[in-house]
Parts: C-alpha cells; structure tokens; sequence
C-alpha cells in the first residue's frame, strides 16, 4: 500500500531533522563549525532522497 504524499514529506522531514540534530550534537562533540555541518548535512540528505526515489530501468516511477 503507498504512502500518502504527506505521510512520504513528513517521513523525510522527520528524518531530515533528525539527521541535523545529530550532525549538529557530533559537530559540538568534535567542535567544528555548524555552518559547515548543517550544509554537509543537507547535501547528504538530498542524495538519500535522490538514491532512494530512483527506480531501476524495469520498474515504472
């Protein structure tokens, strides 16, 4: 059964906040700038988000 569409955006802003916090505690915890980080961590979750949405050549989209 698929997702709603705001189930699937609620899914993936829960995970992404959750991945900002974390990389946020690690940068405190390593004391490296959190600017640096919180871009770090959006270009991570943009490419989970573009890897886990593409379908191989045999399954539609």
């Amino acid at each position: 059964m698929p997702l709603k569409p705001a189930t699937r955006v609620r899914i993936l802003l829960y995970t992404y906040l959750t991945f900002l916090a974390l990389s946020l505690v690690i940068s405190e915890t390593l004391e490296i700038n959190p600017f640096a980080v919180v871009i770090l961590a959006f270009l991570a979750f943009l490419q989970v988000l573009i890897l886990g949405t593409s379908h191989p050549k045999g399954d539609p989209p």
